[in-house]
């Protein structure tokens, strides 16, 4: 593992041989965080709560509804059951995690309506 440290920021490098739950990682490397964001390629196969991004112009498939409680795109046609984000909705994206989290135990659900944004 290396450190690498400057004025304005920090950077940890530490070889990935095995994988790991983003838990077993933020516990080893953060001490107790608060909240975990994972990217895609560590929750394909996780039953976790996904809020996922496919813009219009994006190669690749739209992802499995398994776990997806959100999607952040410029396509209205996908999963219309869900909160749909914009692109450029920092905002109502940061809102909506925040409010996942705080609910006692964040599970996928099958999503009503639209978030506005």
């Amino acid at each position: 593992m290396s450190m690498l440290l400057t004025r304005d920021a920090l950077q940890l490098v530490a070889d990935a041989k095995e994988e790991r739950e983003p838990e077993q990682l933020a516990q080893r490397f953060l001490g107790e965080a608060d909240l975990v964001l994972a990217e895609a390629f560590l929750m394909r196969r996780e039953r976790r709560s996904k809020c996922c991004a496919v813009p219009a112009t994006s190669r690749r498939a739209v992802p499995s509804r398994t776990g997806l409680v959100a999607i952040v795109t410029d396509m209205d046609e996908v999963y219309p059951q869900l909160p749909h984000f914009a692109l450029d909705d920092v905002n109502g994206i940061v809102d909506f995690i925040l409010q996942q989290a705080q609910q006692p135990s964040v599970q996928p659900s099958t999503g009503s309506g639209r978030a506005e944004g």
